[in-house]
């Protein structure tokens, strides 16, 4: 099934950072949709087997105050065609 010319997009980011640990948010901001916006093309990726995405790991961040919080995420991953 053919890709959306979005989905294009964010399958070739993830190609041009492959073996990068990838955010959902990170994908966002380098492709410049919003991080809801990805999340369906990154579903696409995955069943058509283009893309992983990893268990949820914990990682700790500064929150908006600057203290650190730590929060589950999950990478995204190029896997080639």
């Amino acid at each position: 099934m053919e890709l959306t010319e979005n989905t294009t997009k964010v399958l070739n980011y993830l190609k041009e950072h492959t073996g990068e640990m990838i955010t959902n948010d990170m994908l966002a901001a380098g492709t410049g949709f919003s991080p809801k916006q990805t999340i369906p093309m990154v579903t696409r990726l995955v069943k058509e087997n283009l893309a992983v995405r990893s268990e949820p790991v914990e990682v700790t961040v500064n929150d908006a105050e600057g203290k650190p919080t730590t929060k589950k995420v999950r990478y995204i991953s190029y896997v080639g065609e």
